[in-house]
């Protein structure tokens, strides 16, 4: 831990990531506000972490990519959006909407892409994605982001103009989500939720202790 510090405060930040393998969850929530400092100049190495075996990396990569907001991660993310097997695609969702509206034309491409029961599965990822772009966008009247997924009602394709509106049906339960009112199915989705609201906690508010209790409601 203190030697990715001491990397992190030096003039090559990106030799920290092969350490982050080895930490513990605990230990990488510490790691996240100097990560999310430079997080711009780490892209590359944290996209490559979108994959990595270990669940809490490929979360905490999807996330500092979403506060960093640099184009290069639209296309992985959205292709994650779509590939990851645990609730982690939340995260990659809210990630996405960080970008506004730029990530519509990727996720309705994304969506098209898809086939059979496949494609219904997508539509509700990229329905939340498009509720986390809303959200990020300040969801006022008028504004960009609303503004980009009401064009989305009237397209031809159903899978879209359908992804859209559910977008906009369950505003309240992903603002609701985000402030650590989220419904998990089993025990491991809890945990995982839980820890995007400590990594969310740790990067915002850094001089608290990111061992903060988050509650998760729902049944084992």
């Amino acid at each position: 831990m203190g030697q990715a510090l001491m990397i992190l405060g030096g003039a090559r930040p990106a030799d920290v990531m092969p350490l982050l393998a080895e930490l513990d969850e605990d230990e990488l929530l510490a790691l996240l506000p100097p990560l999310a400092e430079v997080g711009g100049r780490l892209v590359p190495e944290l996209l490559a972490r979108l994959e990595a075996p270990g669940r809490a990396l490929r979360q905490a990569a999807t996330i500092l990519l979403g506060l960093a907001r640099d184009r290069r991660a639209i296309d992985p993310l959205t292709a994650r959006l779509g590939a990851e097997s645990s609730v982690v695609w939340i995260d990659v969702a809210r990630a996405l909407g960080n970008f506004g509206p730029r990530v519509v034309g990727p996720l309705c491409a994304l969506l098209r892409g898809a086939a059979g029961e496949a494609k219904e599965a997508l539509g509700l990822r990229v329905s939340r994605a498009f509720a986390e772009l809303v959200i990020s966008d300040g969801d006022a009247p008028g504004g960009a982001g609303r503004l980009a997924i009401e064009n989305l009602l009237e397209v031809a394709d159903p899978s879209v103009s359908s992804a859209a509106r559910r977008a906009l049906a369950t505003l309240a339960d992903v603002r609701g989500e985000a402030r650590g009112q989220a419904v998990a199915a089993g025990a491991e989705d809890r945990e995982i939720r839980r820890f995007a609201a400590r990594a969310y906690e740790a990067i915002t508010t850094p001089e608290l202790d990111a061992d903060g209790d988050f509650e998760v409601v729902g049944e084992d």
